[in-house]
């Protein structure tokens, strides 16, 4: 109470997010002054309403006592917070001026210097108005003021690392989330950011522990798994990624973004009949919603083609998932048996796992296919060679 009651005659030192502790004791210097000033306040309401000309302030110190009474009294997550200030503001509002009033009708001032006290403390207010406005003006703003103004708040810095990973400084956002890390070192949410910045490194090992973690400190939230298949999902991990989002959906059935995720990842993954199978089961339980509805119109006009399996079959090679890859480049060749490049697609499957004899033997049927295919006759060239090193090597 003390520190607000301050606040309202001397707004400086304002955070969005402040970093105040409980006392330790009752007796520290913060308990002493505070109680000594709840004293005084008590002691000013009470001789205040004694008289009938002051009773307006006896009116206006009861209002601030009685607002603040609630978020005084029981214990909240945050000690104090900038919002709390504002409903008890009312009771000064009515306090200050009905004083300041009483004393001009005892002692009259020349409207000269009257005027002139009342303009400067508006100026320096509506200056300090306009700072707070460029404060609260980005989220990256507000955020960095709150890193410098509570400078051991771990919610503040992680919120001033997110702002910074949003524009792309991911080396700037990893350093505020570590800095983070050492004040709230079991929160899930922060787990979370530094898996995405990881990700966006490509420290696949690090990012995958992040999520992993942030899922064991929240096993019963959604919001970690949707991530962590977020990433899976980004780099063709498809069916892992499903598995994880069916979890967060079972979780919590309401959480959209899951079942959105699940609809592109089935259809990246060639699966159109589990986007559209997802589409019905969203659209059975939000009727209205348009990006199910999209997904059911799109997922039910697509059909199977060699080259979305092509692609398919060319991004779990990348990922390194070489078993997928020939699968799927097996499907493109069912709808197109004389497709070189999915035979191509094979070989070098093959060949990344030195299974020399299946790569040679789909490295000729694809330039049988395409004798100009240059992709195919280096890969061809590079199983026969490699075979004949094993062979000579005995």
């Amino acid at each position: 109470m003390l520190r607000y009651f301050t606040k309202f005659f001397v707004p400086t030192g304002l955070s969005a997010d402040t970093d105040l502790q409980p006392l330790h004791s009752l007796f520290d210097d913060g308990g002493i002054q505070g109680f000594l000033f709840l004293a005084a306040l008590i002691g000013a309401i009470v001789w205040s309403a004694r008289r009938h000309d002051t009773r307006p302030i006896a009116f206006g110190l009861g209002w601030f006592l009685v607002a603040l009474a609630p978020t005084s009294l029981m214990p909240l997550a945050e000690v104090e917070n900038d919002h709390r200030m504002f409903f008890p503001f009312v009771g000064l509002a009515i306090a200050a001026p009905w004083a300041v009033v009483l004393q001009l009708r005892r002692r009259p001032f020349p409207r000269t210097i009257v005027a002139a006290a009342c303009l400067l403390p508006l100026a320096g207010l509506g200056y300090g108005t306009w700072r707070r406005c460029e404060v609260w003006k980005t989220q990256e703003s507000l955020w960095r003021d709150v890193t410098v103004k509570s400078p051991h708040n771990g919610r503040g810095l992680m919120n001033y690392g997110l702002a910074l990973m949003t524009r792309g400084d991911y080396t700037g956002a990893s350093s505020y989330f570590e800095h983070a890390a050492v004040y709230l070192p079991d929160y899930y949410v922060l787990e979370i950011n530094r898996g995405i910045v990881a990700g966006a490194v490509k420290n696949g090992v690090e990012a995958e522990n992040r999520f992993q973690r942030a899922i064991e400190l929240a096993p019963l939230e959604a919001s970690p798994k949707y991530y962590y298949a977020r990433w899976l999902h980004d780099n063709g991990r498809y069916g892992q990624a499903a598995g994880m989002l069916w979890a967060a959906i079972a979780q919590n059935p309401s959480y959209m973004d899951s079942y959105y995720l699940l609809m592109q990842n089935y259809f990246d993954d060639g699966d159109t009949a589990g986007a559209l199978s997802v589409a019905r089961q969203t659209l059975a339980r939000f009727p209205s919603d348009p990006a199910a509805q999209s997904w059911l119109t799109r997922a039910s006009a697509m059909r199977p083609t060699p080259e979305a399996y092509l692609d398919q079959s060319l991004a779990f090679y990348r990922a390194g998932r070489y078993a997928e890859c020939i699968a799927a480049s097996r499907k493109a060749l069912e709808l197109r048996p004389g497709y070189a490049d999915a035979w191509n697609n094979i070989a070098a499957a093959y060949n990344a796992q030195s299974m020399w004899d299946e790569g040679i033997h789909a490295g000729e049927k694809a330039v049988q296919l395409d004798p100009r295919n240059q992709l195919a006759k280096n890969n061809l060239a590079w199983a026969k060679l490699q075979k004949a090193k094993r062979a000579a090597k005995g």
